[in-house]
């Protein structure tokens, strides 16, 4: 079985790899172009004082009145020190003055936007050291839009992505209401993903300390939930496979919510497939279990093992 594991692991990193040497992102990018790119926002935006960066999935490239349909993910780096007059053509609602908080309110997980700028290749250092460069590499990402915010065109967002946004400010708002204003970003990101409010110089401590996988959502998060849901089916006492349903349910609906990180991902699979054991009567087996979500996240994206 875990010969197989890595033989079925060497042919999907075989088969990504030569998809990635064939991007049309990569093969624009060397031209050094100025593109249309349509797609959705697919990572949590980064603020820093000057930009907004985020992923996109890009699902369209339009150059000189033609258009491609694209599959892949670039990074987009959008500047707004300069351009604070043209946030009215983000958005027509927008009324702030302040051109980061506007960003912060438009650009989110799993908006949909039309972003113009130019395309550059990223260049990887050869280096043992962990770098961004590869950091992206691993995410499939070899390209980078720059542009600024005058070249950003709000588009349509669906209907999960618009209701995932209305929760999540929801939570942030409870927590910021009823926590003090320096712990709650701490909670924050260990229940929602969202490590956007903390300090920067906060993060640091934690990485230089090894503790920064303290922030991260793991299984711990799903025991947590599992266990709240078995303790309050038994106070209304439903069955126990509506219980293992509405574990497996509320489970999906969370990693969607947070995000489909690798280590949300894996948490996820082994508590689907421990719940699925359980409604099937069998034995848990905690090898077969890292081995099958091993398996499924390789199948889905091999760069993140």
């Amino acid at each position: 079985i875990v010969i197989l594991f890595f033989l079925i692991g060497i042919l999907v990193v075989t088969l990504v790899i030569n998809r990635m040497s064939n991007s049309i992102l990569l093969k624009f990018s060397e031209r050094n172009l100025d593109v249309t790119l349509e797609g959705t926002v697919c990572s949590r935006p980064m603020f820093f004082k000057n930009s907004v960066s985020f992923f996109l999935d890009v699902k369209y490239l339009e150059f000189e009145g033609n258009k491609w349909k694209v599959n892949e993910r670039t990074q987009v780096s959008i500047f707004f020190n300069k351009y604070e007059n043209n946030l009215n053509k983000i958005s027509k609602v927008l009324e702030k003055s302040n051109p980061k908080n506007d960003l912060e309110h438009t650009i989110f997980l799993g908006q949909g936007i039309t972003v113009l700028g130019k395309l550059n290749k990223i260049e990887i250092k050869d280096s043992i050291k962990f770098s961004w460069e590869k950091y992206l590499y691993n995410k499939r990402i070899q390209t980078k839009l720059i542009t600024n915010t005058s070249k950003i065109l709000r588009t349509s967002t669906p209907l999960l992505s618009r209701i995932r946004k209305y929760i999540t400010n929801k939570a942030k708002a409870i927590f910021k209401k009823y926590m003090n204003h320096k712990y709650a970003p701490f909670l924050i990101g260990t229940i929602l993903g969202d490590r956007s409010e903390i300090l920067p110089e906060t993060t640091d401590h934690f990485t230089k300390s090894g503790l920064l996988h303290i922030l991260a959502i793991s299984g711990a998060n799903m025991v947590v939930i599992a266990s709240s849901i078995m303790f309050i089916s038994k106070l209304i006492k439903l069955s126990f496979f509506k219980k293992i349903l509405i574990i497996i349910v509320i489970i999906l609906s969370y990693t969607y919510l947070v995000g489909y990180e690798a280590s949300i991902i894996r948490a996820s699979i082994i508590t689907i497939l421990t719940m699925l054991a359980l409604i099937l009567g069998r034995k848990r087996d905690s090898v077969a279990l890292l081995l099958t979500s091993g398996l499924l996240i390789t199948l889905h994206d091999p760069f993140s093992i």
